[in-house]
């Protein structure tokens, strides 16, 4: 699984995750600072095994939800991205396991939400992706 990290998560998140040996990535490192998400989107769904990791529960609207469900995205968005860098990268490390169980068995597209107590969960507060099925 590559973690593709946008810009609302610090890009010291995956540079210390790539430190520790794990397959993360920065919209920095990426050259993806600044887009619109409605640009960078697409690409991250042209990224073989990716998922995305955000902050950003907005996008869960408009263009951006559309952008999600058109490019087959799976994303996770952190319900508390406000935390130190190192908690965030902690949170992430233990995990790690579960967020590659999530990304190789879970249909796509597909939002889950991981709380600060490691859990995924499908909702938050009030928040969820709503696709034409559902």
């Amino acid at each position: 699984m590559i973690l593709l990290c946008d810009e609302d998560i610090s890009p010291q998140v995956a540079d210390t995750l790539q430190q520790r040996n794990y397959d993360a990535h920065s919209f920095r490192e990426m050259g993806w600072l600044s887009r619109p998400d409605t640009d960078w989107l697409p690409l991250a769904g042209q990224i073989a095994d990716s998922m995305v990791l955000s902050c950003d529960r907005m996008m869960l609207t408009g263009a951006e939800r559309d952008a999600i469900i058109a490019n087959n995205l799976g994303i996770v968005f952190l319900t508390d991205g406000q935390r130190p860098i190192i908690s965030i990268v902690q949170l992430l490390m233990n995990n790690w396991a579960q967020l590659e169980q999530l990304h190789n068995n879970t249909p796509r597209p597909f939002v889950k939400f991981l709380t600060i107590e490691g859990q995924l969960i499908n909702r938050f507060r009030g928040r969820r992706l709503r696709t034409p099925a559902n």
